[in-house]
Parts: C-alpha cells; structure tokens; sequence
C-alpha cells in the first residue's frame, strides 16, 4: 500500500471593494433611510449601501450630532445606535 498524499489547496477570499468617494446623492439617501433602521451600526450601512465603514461612521457620526439617532450601546468594537423619538413619530 501506498500512502496518501495530503496536499492542502489555498483558500481564495474575494475582496470586496467598496466606495471611498459618495456623491452629495448617495449621502442624502442615506441620511434619509438611516433613521428608518430599526438597529443601526456601521457594518450594517456599509454592506448595504457599499461604501467604506470609516465613511458609514463619519455619516452615523453627523446624524448623531444633528439628533436624528441616539447611541444605545457601545464597546471597544462596535456602537449601536436607534433612531430617536422625533425621528419615529415624523415617520407615522
């Protein structure tokens, strides 16, 4: 008998890549569908709307300074933030 030879095949990742640059457009959209999330965090604004996370959390940033979400829960990793009470009831 002969013995069998392992050989191992590299695995292939697929990079994604994102957006840097979004039009005056894109980011109003944006702005607009965010508050409408129920549960709202970089990586989700980033696989949906394909653009860079350090820009989806520049975009979260600017919305929780105007007051349209709210932070609910933060660590060293990730933040989670909710639209605010305003934002809900102009949506009804």
């Amino acid at each position: 008998m002969s013995k069998k030879k392992w050989t191992k095949e590299p695995k292939v990742v697929e990079k994604e890549i994102r957006n840097i640059l979004i039009d005056d457009e894109l980011k109003s959209t944006i702005e607009e569908e965010i508050p409408k999330m129920k549960m709202i965090t970089p990586t989700a604004i980033s696989g949906k709307y394909n653009i860079r996370i350090s820009i989806a959390k520049e975009i979260i940033s600017n919305l929780e300074n105007k007051g349209k979400i709210k932070l609910v829960e933060s660590n060293r990793r990730i933040k989670v933030y909710t639209p605010t009470e305003k934002t809900k009831k102009k949506e009804k």
